[in-house]
């Protein structure tokens, strides 16, 4: 078995001692009940995460060869500079047709 699995189970098992510690407890404690109780939510929470953590890994590489992971590089920066170009031009277009109105108006008023 692995850190991660033992260390698992020794918090599953500290949570089940402080559940029979609860259940020996009368109905006069309700505090150290839910002190408790929100301790072992604590350390159930912390184990999950950190278990989550576990098994995270970082990204591996796609590429074995550098200078095909620097072509599709300038592939992918190219394709982005194209339609930035072409929004440029949709945003230039609509600036001319608002301003015709604004000559209008500016015409009537004059």
């Amino acid at each position: 078995m692995n850190k991660t699995h033992n260390d698992f189970e020794a918090s599953l098992e500290t949570m089940l001692d402080g559940m029979n510690a609860v259940e020996k407890m009368g109905r006069e404690d309700r505090k150290a009940r839910a002190l408790v109780l929100g301790s072992l939510s604590a350390v159930c929470m912390f184990v999950a995460i950190g278990f989550g953590y576990s098994r995270w890994s970082a990204p591996e590489d796609t590429f074995t060869d550098p200078e095909m992971a620097y072509a599709q590089v300038e592939q992918s920066l190219e394709e982005i500079f194209v339609r930035m170009s072409k929004s440029n031009e949709l945003v230039r277009e609509a600036g001319d047709k608002l301003d015709k109105p604004k000559e209008m108006i500016e015409k009537m008023i004059r």
